[in-house]
């Protein structure tokens, strides 16, 4: 008896055992690419200088921002990574092809069903981890509010890595209650 015990209690421990989750996102990992851009960013004490159009008004300010202010400053393209929710699984078809007014590739990932991420397209020199730059139709809309964003971010190859070196956030928002509020947000990075 004391033999069966243990043998059960043998298999429990093993059913127990901790299994190593692996997580794969079906399309492009976005979230992936900005932490990375955010750590090689603060590793090299780069500078922004931003500048911020909303409707008739403009403002530039530059600076060097630490990790906080970095992830904060790309929250927003991170939301692209919401195309790699569950929900989305077979949202998205994937095509690449020669990009014509380049000498790069490019992998556009096209929305099938509605989806708040339209369409992202991925531009690299021969193979996709020499990212050089990365597009994206963002929408929103419900009955009282309404936006829609592009959202560009370009990479330079800077040695061993391909650096983040300016970025641009443009479109519209629109609610019930208001005409349209056109933005329109820009980026340069140095080093």
């Amino acid at each position: 008896m004391r033999l069966i015990w243990c043998g059960v209690l043998g298999l429990v421990l093993l059913g127990c055992k901790t299994q190593t989750r692996v997580e794969t996102r079906p399309y492009f990992n976005i979230d992936s690419l900005v932490h990375e851009q955010v750590r090689w960013l603060v590793a090299r004490h780069a500078k922004l200088e931003k500048r911020a159009t909303v409707g008739p008004h403009s403002d530039q300010h530059q600076w060097q921002p630490d990790s906080t202010q970095w992830k904060k400053e790309f929250e927003v393209f991170r939301q692209l990574d919401g195309m790699n929710r569950p929900g989305f699984k077979n949202a998205y078809t994937k095509t690449t092809m020669p990009d014509n007014q380049s000498n790069l590739l490019v992998t556009v990932y096209s929305a099938t069903v509605p989806a708040p991420i339209r369409w992202l397209k991925v531009y690299y020199l021969q193979r996709p981890e020499n990212i050089r730059r990365v597009e994206a139709l963002y929408q929103e809309s419900n009955v009282l509010f309404s936006s829609e964003r592009t959202l560009t971010w370009e990479l330079e190859d800077t040695g061993p890595h391909a650096m983040l070196t300016h970025y641009l956030m443009q479109g519209f928002q629109k609610t019930v209650a208001s005409d349209s509020m056109i933005y329109r947000m820009e980026g340069s990075i140095t080093f």
